[in-house]
């Protein structure tokens, strides 16, 4: 499939004034021949990411139909507008940083191209709402259907991507991608191979069943509800809580592939046998980093409750994806905690969510809400809030109660627009985030050579709405 032909024409097909604007515009600035920097990032991906968003608005669509039928379906060409423009900024430069939403509805206007309010809605919130509360569109947004399928369909191809410089798999035909990888149009199940069960076997790359497993099933079993816990800041969480019925699953990582994607294992025999799942984990004792992806040791623990009592579950996710029974019978997931000396397991207690927690944090005194007021120096920390802070704030919780509130960043370089070049304690690449951008140094000296960063290196990118980097 030529992406590049196929987006020309189905924007063209919307037959709206001033859409040669456009068009010309991403062919003289790079859209067919970029990339993206946390997903598709390799040359093409740009465009690869924007028809793929396109595809699976497209069926996000039918799908919500189908489901609510006296749900309205959306207009196409706006769904087409809306998709495959959504990230037009990003055509060259540091442009994938937040506030890109913005850039993009801005860019189209200044090339004559009249948005619907709709389209605008969908373009200028498509990655998130959560920290837009007080923005006059808010409720607006808030309720356009166009709006939640574009976010919804870009986040789905953000988590489904190769990779660093390695392009997807290219299909002539997406529907056995679409089904098997948004699950759009299958039964959610787990698959049975005599080892145990598996979660998430499909390819992210190319919708087949992974080598692994094919040939090897011997059945299938459909579940209702899923949980994703994270036992660290990683980019992919370790233990899936599956629910069928009045009955629960524990399935851990086997492997991972991409952002949030990976395949899950559970040896038990029954894949749904417990009534209860309690997950805990302690990022600052039962993990270390050493300063060094590659010395990284983590882990938590899983109490799962059988009609004999409960059992206490072991599960380490680096370096090696491990899990061991510690014990059974306990009375009670706290009873089973203070068998490996946690007496106050409720600290440690989990919830459910796919950002990940609890990250390498410093101690500041900051209000992330007035972050633009401060002025700070190379050299100096910078307060990057952690994803779950600002979920915590979504929520309207106390700042006064939450602990882990921000990455611990250093600022390396100020752009002369204002935005902030960071170095993370951690691994940027390993915090599943979506505010900041993450490049390399290389890439950054090439734009600002007096930055003098370490090439090899990769930075955090921050740039504020109205202060693009450039």
């Amino acid at each position: 499939m030529d992406i590049k032909q196929a987006i020309i024409d189905r924007l063209r097909a919307t037959k709206r004034e001033n859409i040669e604007n456009i068009i010309d515009y991403m062919e003289n600035n790079g859209f067919f021949t970029y990339h993206c920097h946390r997903h598709h990032h390799y040359p093409g991906g740009l465009a690869e990411h924007a028809w793929q968003t396109y595809q699976i608005a497209l069926r996000l669509n039918t799908e919500n139909h189908k489901n609510n039928p006296t749900a309205p379906l959306l207009d196409e060409d706006s769904i087409a507008i809306a998709s495959l423009l959504h990230d037009i900024c990003d055509c060259s430069g540091m442009r994938d940083i937040s506030g890109h939403g913005k850039r993009s509805a801005k860019l189209l206007k200044a090339l004559e191209f009249k948005l619907t309010q709709e389209e605008f809605l969908a373009i200028r919130f498509h990655m998130s709402l959560k920290d837009k509360k007080s923005h006059p569109l808010y409720n607006e947004a808030l309720k356009s259907q166009l709006r939640y399928v574009v976010h919804k369909a870009d986040g789905i191809s953000a988590r489904l991507h190769k990779g660093y410089n390695e392009p997807f798999n290219k299909q002539d035909n997406l529907k056995q991608y679409l089904q098997n990888i948004t699950k759009l149009d299958n039964k959610e199940i787990v698959y049975q191979v005599e080892d145990g069960w598996f979660l998430g076997i499909h390819s992210p790359y190319d919708g087949e069943i992974d080598p692994e497993w094919k040939d090897k099933i011997i059945g299938v079993k459909e579940y209702d509800t899923a949980e994703l816990y994270g036992i660290n800041d990683s980019i992919i969480g370790a233990i899936y809580v599956l629910g069928a019925g009045d009955k629960k699953g524990l399935f851990t990582l086997h492997h991972y592939h991409g952002m949030q994607g990976g395949a899950f294992f559970t040896p038990d025999k029954v894949p749904f046998m417990y009534s209860d799942i309690k997950v805990y984990c302690d990022w600052e004792n039962w993990s270390s980093f050493e300063g060094d992806s590659s010395n990284w040791k983590s882990y938590g623990y899983v109490a799962c409750k059988q009609d004999n009592g409960w059992k206490l579950v072991k599960v380490t996710q680096f370096p090696m994806s491990e899990y061991s029974v510690i014990g059974e019978g306990f009375s009670s997931a706290e009873e089973a905690m203070k068998s490996i000396g946690i007496e106050d397991s409720e600290r440690y207690l989990r919830d459910s969510r796919l950002d990940n927690d609890e990250p390498l944090i410093a101690d500041m005194d900051y209000n992330v809400n007035d972050v633009e007021t401060y002025k700070l120096n190379v050299g100096e920390k910078y307060p990057l809030p952690t994803t779950a802070y600002l979920q915590y704030l979504d929520e309207d919780g106390d700042p006064e109660l939450f602990k882990h509130k921000y990455y611990d960043a250093t600022i390396r370089y100020i752009t002369p627009a204002g935005s902030y070049i960071l170095e993370l304690a951690i691994s940027p690449a390993l915090i599943a985030d979506a505010s900041f951008d993450i490049m390399t140094g290389k890439e950054i000296n090439e734009q600002f050579p007096e930055a003098n960063l370490d090439n090899d290196k990769e930075y955090c990118v921050i740039g504020f709405e109205d202060s693009p980097i450039f």
